[in-house]
């Protein structure tokens, strides 16, 4: 049986080798037909980097495909690559190859390459030619965004007069035509990153015309002046600026300014104003003062920056009594006009019916004098002498504008009108190598800001413009009506190095509580009654009497031999008062030099003071980093003239008077005129007078110290 078996298996196998085990020679050639066509697919020879198209049939032989990862190249043929910076992808494909029953099955290696520069250079450059503004005209800023999708964007103009970094255009005048400008934007995407020029026009101012006319009130504010109440129309004009008739204006601020002295003539499209002033004292010559406005040419041209405070009317308080001027003399016959060019900073003048209309932000810096200011808010006019400006802040502010949108084209204005004011009317230029104000303004917080579409960010920017400067009579005073509730916190830490030192020395190092900063004004006597300070924190209208008293004190001793005069936390005040204190110094006359930056006017003065005392006495100057202003004035005339010795830490400068500044935009700030104190060699003491015998701030803040530090200096 199990013999019969294995017979019987064996007969088995054979007969199952015999049927599949060599080929059927009818098969043979139709097997390697397909072979062949398996063998001359060629579509994974080479990395992948574009979808492909898998053949189903090579003549009469049917090829079906399967992918062992269709997520990754499917069987329609798309692939997928890996993004770029990863590594290349594998998957195999099987294709199966058929004919007349017969088939070849093949296995293909295939790689997806990842994704190369040229897909994110495609989806870069799609994403910078669909930037709103490319080659598109502008008429306002464009917001440039940062992001789109996954790429990052930032921009750098080549063409900052045209348009900013931060995507503010500036406008022509529309003499000019529409303006190209060119934006450099760099696109970054995985790494990658690839750099565009971008072309951007601007268009240009509207050619300039009046948009509508009203007739505002006008109220003058009580003070040092008197004017009346009355009305204006100020014309609002196709640039968005307010403009008046430029004599209807300087009419309505009569009593301000000597309206009724000067003289107005209209010849062509010039407009000449004009003051002869006729000397009835032989130390002056007659002059006269001329600001010519020329129409046709958007220009002004004044013979002499003095015409700006000449044409102011007296005040109520006599800043000078006491003193009696002797002599005068200046470089009046070198001094050349200045030529305003309006075109520069794109304001025009306007000729018609109306009038001669200029801008009125422009009118009131030239012709409202040296102390009174006109404010406009949208709603009104208000007048107001220089020293009470900051008591009607909220006043000026209230407004139908409040809240409401500024036209960009104000704020556009605004920022050609602060740059001229600044170029032309800031005395500090030289002193802070700035030769173009522009530059200022460039600074890309404060241009950024400018142009904002936020009305508290462009506020602030006239704040951040003010601090950049580190100067102490530059100073922002009022935000404007467009943000009626502005609320800026800063600290010491804002301001620059100079106004850290002052203000770190006056809440720090000198605060209330110290003896030179705490004590009243008035005269202590030291040493036996040998030595009298003299405490002044201030030149006001009351600091001539006090120091009167403390002279009659000082002589009813009958013992003092050296006076200290303390203006160690003294930051300025009335200049005509700290003169009528230095006479009692000396009964020699009196010598101040100054210069003006705007023409450079050179004069001295020589005046006496009808104070005087009758002992002999050493007198010695105290100051500190608080020393400012006409207390600085006050160190520097006592040294340029032998008068007194200087003791302490060296002032803190603050050379130029100060000027208040109405901007198109309802802010107000305070600059450092052109009108500059010097000394004897007409040089500017803006950073102040060296000491000839230093005692350290902390000392000086050191009660216990501070004393006998102050006597010991006068050795």
């Amino acid at each position: 049986m199990k013999k019969w078996m294995v017979i019987l298996t064996l007969a088995l196998v054979f007969t199952l080798a015999a049927c599949g085990g060599g080929s059927d020679p009818d098969n043979s050639a139709l097997e390697a037909e397909l072979e062949a066509a398996a063998a001359s697919i060629d579509l994974f020879d080479a990395p992948l980097r574009e979808n492909i198209t898998l053949p189903s049939s090579d003549g009469d032989i049917s090829i079906t495909w399967s992918s062992s990862n269709e997520s990754i190249l499917s069987l329609d043929g798309v692939i997928s690559r890996p993004a770029y910076g990863e590594a290349d992808a594998g998957v195999q494909m099987v294709g199966v190859f058929e004919k007349d029953g017969v088939s070849v099955t093949e296995y293909y290696n295939a790689t997806i390459a990842a994704e190369g520069e040229e897909a994110l250079i495609a989806l870069m450059d799609e994403a910078v030619a669909g930037l709103a503004f490319n080659g598109a005209t502008l008429t306002e800023g464009v917001e440039l965004t940062d992001e789109v999708g996954d790429i990052t964007l930032t921009y750098q103009s080549l063409t900052p007069d045209v348009i900013s970094h931060q995507g503010a255009v500036f406008k022509g005048l529309q003499s000019e035509g529409v303006r190209e400008g060119v934006l450099e934007v760099t696109a970054a995407l995985e790494g990658l990153e690839k750099t565009y020029e971008v072309s951007v026009n601007v268009a240009p101012l509207e050619a300039i015309s009046i948009v509508e006319a009203n007739e505002l009130d006008f109220r003058g504010i009580e003070g040092e002046y008197t004017v009346s109440d009355s009305a204006l129309t100020v014309y609002t004009m196709s640039n968005s600026m307010p403009y008046v008739d430029i004599e209807s204006f300087v009419a309505m601020i009569s009593g301000a300014v000597i309206y009724s002295e000067l003289d107005f003539v209209q010849e062509g499209d010039t407009l000449s104003i004009s003051l002869f002033v006729e000397s009835d004292d032989p130390l002056y010559d007659d002059v006269t003062y001329e600001l010519v406005f020329d129409f046709a040419n958007h220009e002004a041209t004044v013979n002499f920056f003095s015409f700006f405070g000449a044409i102011s009317a007296d005040t109520e308080t006599d800043f000078g009594r006491g003193l009696e001027f002797i002599a005068y003399e200046d470089n009046s016959d070198e001094i050349e006009p200045v030529v305003f060019d309006l075109d520069q900073y794109y304001m025009e003048l306007y000729r018609g019916d109306e009038g001669f209309l200029a801008p009125l932000h422009l009118v009131n810096l030239f012709l409202s004098g040296s102390v009174y200011d006109v404010v406009y808010n949208g709603d009104r006019l208000f007048g107001q002498d220089t020293y009470g400006f900051s008591d009607s802040i909220n006043r000026f502010n209230r407004s139908s504008l409040n809240d409401e949108e500024m036209p960009y084209d104000l704020k556009l204005m605004s920022y050609h009108y602060t740059a001229f004011v600044m170029n032309y009317f800031f005395g500090l230029r030289e002193d802070l190598g700035i030769e173009d104000f522009y530059t200022v303004l460039e600074q890309e917080e404060i241009q950024s800001n400018w142009f904002s579409d936020r009305i508290s960010r462009h506020y602030r920017s006239v704040l951040d413009m003010v601090l950049s400067l580190d100067d102490l009579h530059t100073s922002h005073t009022m935000a404007g009506p467009y943000d009626d509730e502005p609320t800026y916190q800063l600290a010491i830490t804002d301001l620059g190095p100079r106004g850290q030192r002052f203000y770190n020395t006056l809440f720090y190092d000198m605060d209330e509580t110290t003896y030179f900063c705490g004590t009243e004004d008035g005269v202590e006597f030291f040493e036996n009654d040998t030595v009298a300070i003299i405490h002044n924190a201030g030149f006001t209208d009351e600091s001539t009497q006090m120091f009167a008293d403390a002279i009659a004190d000082i002589e009813a001793k009958g013992t003092v031999e050296k006076i200290i005069i303390n203006l160690a936390c003294n930051s300025g005040g009335i200049i005509g008062t700290a003169w009528q204190i230095m006479g009692y110094m000396t009964d020699e006359p009196l010598e101040y030099y100054s210069l003006n930056a705007g023409d450079g006017l050179q004069s001295k003065s020589t005046f006496t003071s009808e104070n005087t005392t009758e002992g002999e006495y050493e007198w010695f100057v105290l100051t500190s980093p608080i020393t400012y202003s006409a207390a600085n004035m006050f160190a520097n005339m006592a040294k340029d003239m032998g008068l007194a010795t200087i003791i302490g830490t060296q002032s803190s400068g603050g050379a130029a008077s100060v000027k208040p500044i109405v901007l198109p935009n309802g802010s107000v700030i305070r600059i450092s005129s052109p009108n500059i104190l010097a000394n004897n060699q007409y040089e500017s003491t803006e950073l102040g007078i060296p000491v000839d015998v230093e005692i350290s701030v902390d000392i000086l803040g050191d009660d216990t110290r501070n004393i006998d530090a102050v006597i010991d200096a006068t050795e």
